[in-house]
Formats: C-alpha cells, sequence, structure tokens
C-alpha cells in the first residue's frame, strides 16, 4: 500500500490528492496500526484506488485516443517543418534544437497503447505500458513543446543570421557573384513570419557559412534571449 500512494503521482483533482495527503501521512508517520484492520486507512485506501484509477483511466483513454496523429501529420507536412529540418542542417543553429524535435516525433508516434489500463492500476500506479501520469501528461503536450521548439530554433536561425549579416553578404557576394544573398537577408529582418527559403538560398548561405569562423551555439544562450523576449513584450 505504502508503496502504491508513494509512487502514484498528484492528479491535480483535489478531492484524490486530499486522501493520497492523508494516506501517507498515516502510513509514514508512525504509531498507526498496518495490519490490515485499521478502519480509516482500509477506508481511505479504498477510496483512493478508486478515484486515482478513474482519473488515471479517463486520462490514459483522452491521450492515446487523441494522441494526435492527426495533430502529427500536419506539423510533419507544413511549411514551417520543411523549413526548419533545412536550416536544423546549417551551422547556424544548435544540433539539439534538431534532436529535441526529433525526439517528440519519436515520442508521439509510439504512444499508441490499446491495454486495459484499470485492470494494472488494481496492484500498480500506472498503465501496463509503463506509463504513469508524468508521461501521460508530456504526452498531451507533445504537439505544442513540437511547435514551440521549432519557433524557438527558426528565431535563434534569424538572430545569428541578421548578427552576421554583413559578412554574410560579403562573403556570399565574393564567392558567388550575383547571388540574391541582400534580398535573402532583408526578407529575414523584414518578414515577421519566416520566408520560404530556397534550395538555391540555402546552398548560398551554406557556401558563405563555409567561409565564416562559426560561434558555439548553445541552447542556453538561445533560452535565456527568447526569455529575454518574452519580458520585453
Amino acid at each position: 500500500m505504502l508503496s502504491y500512494v508513494a509512487t502514484a503521482e498528484w492528479t491535480g483533482d483535489e478531492t484524490t490528492d486530499s486522501i493520497r495527503r492523508q494516506l501517507l501521512e498515516l502510513l509514514v508517520g508512525g504509531g498507526v496500526c498496518l495490519n490490515g484492520k485499521n478502519d480509516r486507512i482500509d477506508r481511505l485506501w479504498s477510496e483512493y484506488q478508486a478515484g486515482y484509477a478513474a482519473y488515471f483511466v479517463a486520462k490514459h483513454a483522452y491521450v492515446m485516443s487523441a494522441n494526435d496523429v492527426e495533430g502529427l501529420t500536419s506539423v510533419l507536412s507544413s511549411e514551417m517543418w520543411s523549413a526548419f529540418r533545412a536550416i536544423a542542417e546549417l551551422p547556424f543553429i544548435d544540433r539539439r534544437f534538431l534532436s529535441d524535435a526529433e525526439g517528440l516525433v519519436r515520442q508521439m508516434r509510439s504512444g499508441g497503447c490499446n491495454a486495459d489500463a484499470g485492470a494494472h492500476l488494481a496492484t500498480q500506479p500506472t498503465c501496463l505500458c509503463g506509463k504513469s501520469l508524468r508521461d501521460l501528461g508530456q504526452m498531451e503536450s507533445s504537439a505544442g513543446r513540437l511547435l514551440d521548439t521549432i519557433d524557438r530554433a527558426m528565431n535563434a536561425f534569424r538572430s545569428v543570421l541578421l548578427s552576421r549579416k554583413h559578412e554574410l553578404v560579403v562573403t556570399a557576394t565574393r564567392i558567388r557573384p550575383g547571388s540574391n544573398i541582400q534580398f535573402l537577408m532583408d526578407g529575414l529582418e523584414a518578414a515577421k513570419p519566416f520566408p520560404r527559403l530556397t534550395a538555391r538560398d540555402l546552398l548560398i548561405l551554406r557556401d558563405a557559412a563555409s567561409q565564416l569562423p562559426m560561434v558555439d551555439l548553445r541552447v542556453a544562450d538561445i533560452q535565456e534571449e527568447h526569455e529575454l523576449e518574452l519580458l520585453s513584450l
């Protein structure tokens, strides 16, 4: 009983969480009969299992049925994803953005579970598939986190390019006379939505980047910059 209650997670449901809190106080507090004959513990345990199971089963059913296959398909077929994948191959962006995004995509693709979650909850506070309430919460927010990762990556990419605009324009003009690098950089600077980059644009940026010393692009720096932008809104 103690192991179950201790390893279960808070549901956010006031009644269920209050019962869990009482059980933890009684079971961990000491001085309470734990041989199965304590009527109060037995009653709270029965109420907690029922409440926790009901919440978990409902959450599990919702997340698994909505495991946002359509949402994922929509993101992966969007111009935003195509642009993100293209710029992720350039040296102007921290590769961990791509790693994080691909991890979320894998999570969303592998999240389906048809197990009877209620049956397993009689003995363990998780589903037969091993997922806990925390796991379900993360899966539920995967699509939003994926979009946020893409958005932060593209904003960071734009910021880095614009900070090196002069170098890029001079270098690209030298190695690729007649290139549209100035037009491309002006578009990045002026356009609020991320502009569409052609294969030629990406090639020009890649070739220009190969001639420039690159800085260490750390996620921590980009995250700090993103937070400062939010605070300034």
